[in-house]
């Protein structure tokens, strides 16, 4: 997990991930331990050293296709559906109470938790998308 003073490593990133390096959201195109290569750039390898995580916040979420309950919750949650009666649910967005659930009708799972986990970046959420769905979390920056 990447926190505030902590570096992306190589074994946190997959192809297709998002990450902000010098300001701009990039999508990584290719990678390997010492370099990877963005979309906008491919020719150009970087080192590691100059990424940071995007931190999850309402916006992205919606970008990503997060839509909010319909209803208030005291976390302010919102979700996605990850198809099969199974969602994603994140509450208290961008807050030490920020928590991640994974739902399937009764069941609900915690799978990420600021106490423990520390802040939820974006790459951290596509990488779980693809574990559970085995396809990429559709994300729009435009």
């Amino acid at each position: 997990m990447v926190n505030a003073k902590e570096k992306i490593k190589s074994s946190d990133l997959r192809i297709g991930n998002w990450i902000e390096r010098l300001g701009v959201f990039e999508k990584v195109y290719s990678l390997s331990q010492e370099w990877f290569r963005v979309e906008s750039d491919s020719h150009k390898a970087y080192s590691y050293d100059n990424i940071n995580g995007i931190v999850i916040t309402p916006e992205i979420l919606e970008k990503a296709g997060f839509v909010p309950i319909g209803h208030f919750t005291v976390m302010g949650n919102m979700t996605y559906n990850l198809g099969r009666n199974r969602y994603l649910s994140i509450g208290c967005i961008g807050t030490p109470n920020e928590t991640l659930y994974v739902c399937e009708k009764e069941d609900i799972v915690c799978v990420h938790n600021f106490d423990y986990d520390g802040k939820l970046y974006l790459h951290t959420l596509q990488n779980l998308v693809h574990i559970l769905t085995g396809t990429e979390l559709p994300i729009k920056f435009d």
